[in-house]
């Protein structure tokens, strides 16, 4: 039992948030193998589908609100982010959502960290991670640069280190919180085919990592520069870019 548990918090560990996972790897080891054009045009096509996919889930279209300053946009923008709320956020934002193009390549890396692209359960345990992750950001504005119709707001961002957080110190906490025994958990596991327990194992790594971030408060803890860039229109400014977002 205690090595079943030890290897499924070793799992954890090793697919830390932004950690390089196996389907990384395997894509860095096959980068340099000729690729056929059709399959770049469906990968591609794959992409934008699990984009407009994450936008539909937030209600799209919403209607813009452009502010009197890049300031205020920038603020409400990043404030409706870190809250979990993208709807709001979409608010302050060119309505092609190009705003939010590091938030797309953040929700794919994880996807594809995962491996659970066809698991919609999986699919939104990595949503509800991503959302307890940004609920930990505390921002504060440092400058405002503006060139004509251009803008550029930075903001030191404080954000828990991801490389640093040992998630097998939040598993106890977790099967505590959840009312779940060590005996339970390896009657979960007895009897499953190797394709369910690595199902199981993924979801059970997805909930560690969510309680961590909702109750760790003791989470290790970086600052980074992130950067709004905004365009005036002729009611007022929205965001066009975010720089830096969570990395």
């Amino acid at each position: 039992m205690k090595k079943i548990l030890s290897f499924i918090m070793l799992c954890v560990a090793v697919l830390a948030l932004f950690g390089c996972s196996k389907t990384e790897k395997t894509a860095k080891k096959t980068e340099s193998e000729p690729k056929k054009t059709t399959e770049k045009v469906q990968k591609k096509e794959e992409e934008s589908k699990e984009d407009a996919e994450l936008f539909e889930e937030e209600n799209a279209p919403v209607e813009t609100i452009a502010e009197t300053s890049p300031e205020e946009a920038a603020d409400k923008c990043l404030d409706a982010l870190y809250a979990g709320n993208l709807t709001e956020a979409r608010k302050y934002s060119a309505p092609d959502d190009s705003a939010f193009k590091e938030l797309t390549e953040l929700r794919r890396k994880m996807m594809e960290s995962f491996e659970v692209m066809d698991n919609q359960n999986l699919k939104e345990k990595v949503n509800t991670l991503i959302a307890a992750t940004f609920k930990q950001f505390q921002k504060t504005r440092n400058e405002t640069k503006i060139n004509g119709n251009s803008a550029a707001v930075t903001y030191s961002v404080s954000m828990p280190d991801m490389s640093g957080i040992d998630y097998s110190k939040y598993s106890d906490g977790y099967m505590n919180a959840s009312g779940i025994t060590q005996e339970q958990l390896m009657s979960q596991i007895e009897g499953m085919t190797e394709a369910e327990s690595e199902e199981w194992s993924k979801g059970y790594m997805l909930d560690v990592m969510i309680y961590a971030f909702e109750n760790g408060g003791d989470l290790p803890r970086t600052t980074k520069t992130t950067t709004v860039y905004l365009d005036k229109t002729d009611s007022g400014w929205l965001v066009s870019k975010i720089e830096n977002l969570a990395n």
